[in-house]
């Protein structure tokens, strides 16, 4: 193998065929990237629990800034990628590879975190909470697209560990940082704005043939048992991936309220 095909195989501009999706290697590289996120995460968090909000939030910003690079280079490759298969680079892109996954509302939410006030900054704190740790555990040990599909030491391998590790680990610094706390009275905005994204991917799925939020089909995603539970009709498995998501959402909503009420009265208990 020669230094340029090295180079194309990295970008993926020769499909290797190759599969690591969780055999020694991806467990290996998985379990070493949940051991920094979880240790940096919770370290950062820790030491800058008393430090004024907007010192907090500074600390953010960087891990936002190349969240976004990346997407943008990911972009890039996708383009380039699709007219070297000769393909429609920009078709690629925008039939399934636009910013409209569950784990993509990231993105957004860091911007409002980095940039917003008031209540748009706290929508963006709750949704880097809620779903943070749910991007983490999916993208980094369950995406099998990708860890199916391309060698470990590919470009396309890295940018989906990093993009899904920041959001995990901004999700336990805010926690340890206490920045905020879910207040369950808020979790209609959390909804809502769920819902819109959802509607946008509805959109995008149904005119384009998309899988945006694998409202199509779950393509190896956890999502395979609302497949089984749709037996072939496609509305209503569209149906149980809302409704499961939903779920999702008011329950992490739940636990929180009851371990912030437990740890309440423990605490007055103690006093």
């Amino acid at each position: 193998m020669n230094f340029l095909e090295i180079i194309r195989r990295f970008f993926g501009l020769i499909d290797t065929g190759e599969s690591n999706y969780l055999d020694t290697t991806h467990i290996i590289i998985a379990s070493i990237v949940t051991v920094l996120t979880v240790a940096l995460g919770l370290f950062l968090g820790f030491k800058n629990k008393n430090k004024s909000d907007k010192e907090k939030t500074k600390l953010i910003l960087p891990f936002s800034i190349v969240m976004w690079v990346l997407m943008i280079f990911r972009f890039v490759m996708i383009v380039v990628r699709g007219n070297n298969y000769g393909e429609n680079g920009w078709m690629n892109l925008i039939e399934g590879n636009l910013p409209l996954f569950l784990c993509d509302i990231q993105y957004f939410a860091l911007v409002a975190v980095c940039f917003g006030k008031g209540q748009i900054k706290k929508i963006g704190l709750d949704f880097c909470l809620c779903l943070g740790l749910l991007s983490f555990a999916m993208g980094v040990w369950l995406n099998a697209g990708t860890y199916g599909g391309n060698p470990w030491w590919s470009s396309c391998y890295f940018y989906e560990m990093a993009v899904h590790a920041i959001p995990g680990g901004i999700s336990l610094y805010i926690m340890a940082s206490k920045m905020t706390t879910l207040k369950f009275k808020d979790i209609w905005k959390t909804l809502a704005v769920l819902l819109v994204f959802e509607i946008i991917a509805l959109i995008f799925d149904y005119t384009l043939d998309s899988n945006y939020m694998f409202f199509k089909k779950d393509s190896g995603t956890p999502f395979f048992i609302f497949t089984n539970l749709a037996n072939g009709n496609q509305i209503l498995y569209s149906f149980f991936v809302w409704l499961g998501m939903t779920f999702y959402v008011v329950v992490y909503y739940a636990i929180w309220w009851v371990c912030s009420f437990v740890s309440s009265k423990t605490k007055k208990k103690n006093a």
